[in-house]
């Protein structure tokens, strides 16, 4: 019975700082995810949602969240297979990110262009979106009170007396500048986790040569455990057969004895036969079934003889 121990999975400093960063970025993708709802769903959103912003918002959230996950995961379980697609959608994701930070930073020159064209498409198509948000930002009109309100009377009606471009093109600046914040923050760790996935692929890729060599190790050593028990099984065998061998020439030996001994006991019985013809007076065998012996006649009956 032999037992091999192998020693228990221990987390270096880099996966674990590595680890650390993907539920940083899981964080960070999930901010982004409620960021891109609330740019498209809120009232302001219909002065983005003309472009690809809040759309590439919410891929990137979602990309970020999926990468994370898959990055810890495979950090924790040490999984090349799963570090490779985490450091190729990392790839996609930097390139997304990018991409929302020029168009963020385009429109950010070009905002009061694009505000004023969304007010006047969405107020030709859609009034009630312009009346939600000017109850959100507590104004009327665009840029005054009388550029394009809905309704016409709303500075009467609510007594606004400022106009919604201020606002909104705060609003939309602010939420610009979280991305961008957000997006810088994004990079750093997204950097720092495509080299950490590269160093930890390479590591692990290392750590599974040194398993199958320690595994290659340990079957040798079971063969050779097992071919040392199978010579003792041979050794043990080989000595109860000469044991089996010892017994049986002894058992001759004592049989040859015994024989021999028994043929020196007959010989002498027939050296003291010969001994009683020649008078020795020793006591003679009697004689065989049948026969007369003249020497033990007895005298007749006078009886008879008389007759």
């Amino acid at each position: 019975m032999y037992i091999i121990v192998r020693p228990q999975r221990s987390y270096g400093p880099v996966q674990s700082a590595i680890a650390v960063l993907n539920l940083l970025s899981l964080l960070v993708g999930m901010i982004l995810l409620f960021v891109g709802t609330f740019v498209y769903f809120a009232p302001a959103a219909i002065f983005v949602t003309s472009t690809l912003l809040p759309h590439l918002i919410l891929v990137l959230g979602a990309t970020i969240s999926l990468v994370s996950f898959l990055g810890y995961y495979g950090v924790m379980n040490e999984k090349r297979w799963i570090l490779w697609v985490h450091g190729l959608i990392l790839l996609i994701a930097i390139a997304l990110q990018i991409t929302v930070g020029a168009i963020a930073f385009v429109y950010r020159n070009q905002g009061t262009e694009v505000l004023d064209d969304a007010w006047d498409r969405v107020f030709r198509s859609d009034p009630h979106v312009i009346l939600d948000l000017e109850s959100f930002f507590q104004c009327c009109g665009f840029e005054h009170v009388l550029d394009r309100p809905v309704p016409i009377t709303c500075a009467i009606d609510r007594r606004y007396t400022a106009g919604c471009r201020e606002n909104i093109q705060t609003a939309f600046q602010d939420s610009l500048q979280a991305i961008g914040v957000i997006g810088a923050i994004l990079g750093g760790i997204e950097l720092v986790s495509l080299l950490g996935a590269a160093v930890l692929f390479h590591r692990f890729d290392k750590q599974r040569y040194q398993r199958e060599r320690e595994d290659g190790e340990e079957s040798l050593v079971r063969a050779l455990l097992d071919a040392q028990q199978v010579d003792r099984h041979i050794e043990q065998s080989r000595l109860q057969r000469e044991r089996q061998l010892q017994y049986e020439v002894l058992a001759g030996q004592v049989r040859a004895q015994t024989l021999a001994r028994a043929q020196q006991e007959g010989l002498l019985n027939e050296d003291l036969g010969s001994g009683s013809g020649t008078g020795s007076g020793l006591a003679r065998d009697p004689p065989p079934y049948g026969t007369f012996d003249s020497s033990s006649r007895k005298p007749k009956n006078s009886r008879n003889g008389g007759h």
